[in-house]
């Protein structure tokens, strides 16, 4: 993967969603930047979400960003020959006050890395919202083997302890999905079925139901 990364980008980018094709063609120019960049940094880099820039990791078979990442540092670490290194050595020695600066980067660039693998909240892993955002940015249109344009979608299911949706998991899922339903274990209790909680329930997504029955319902229940 990491060998021919470059090589499949290019070979995908026709198949590669408006959005998806700016990351793409941003890394082809300038992956030794975009290796060292977050997801977030590389979406705002080139005009996209941070969620987009994790599904164009899943679209080239990656588990998450993270992997795309050191697949192009790895990139990086075999294309640099001895006499570059020593003259990038030598750029940055000759940069004066710069050298600090990137000398303090490369150490706070660590003390990330060495964040996210240690648990964060609730002994959940730090880049628990990178993994929930790479599941369900698997939704969306595919292309079928006969050439045909379908969709998936994804209903995920999040049983909080408690009722608790304060509770990592909940929150991180919240971030990404298009709507909610929210179940009331009050109205379930005073058999109001379907038990979701109107004020608590919602969605991105335009309503294809005409509006004056959804008035007209409203004023019913």
């Amino acid at each position: 993967m990491t060998q021919d990364l470059l090589q499949l980008i290019s070979a995908e980018m026709k198949n590669f969603s408006k959005g998806q094709k700016r990351i793409g063609s941003f890394i082809l120019e300038h992956y030794d930047k975009a290796a060292f960049m977050t997801a977030a940094k590389l979406g705002e880099t080139v005009g996209v979400s941070e969620s987009t820039v994790v599904r164009f990791a899943a679209e080239l078979g990656f588990e998450g960003y993270p992997q795309l990442q050191k697949s192009l540092q790895d990139i990086i670490r075999n294309r640099l020959t001895t006499v570059q290194r020593m003259e990038i050595i030598d750029e940055q020695l000759s940069g004066g006050v710069d050298v600090l600066h990137r000398v303090m980067s490369s150490d706070a660039d660590k003390i990330r890395r060495t964040q996210e693998e240690i648990p964060g909240e609730e002994a959940f892993p730090a880049y628990l919202e990178s993994v929930i955002a790479a599941f369900y940015e698997r939704a969306g249109k595919v292309r079928l083997r006969n050439g045909k344009i379908a969709s998936v979608t994804i209903g995920g299911t999040v049983s909080p302890a408690g009722g608790n949706f304060e509770e990592p998991v909940t929150q991180a899922t919240l971030k990404v999905v298009g709507a909610f339903h929210g179940l009331s274990r009050e109205r379930s209790d005073a058999r109001k079925y379907p038990s979701i909680h109107p004020i608590d329930s919602w969605s991105k997504y335009q309503g294809v139901v005409d509006m004056d029955r959804v008035e007209q319902a409203r004023s019913i229940l």
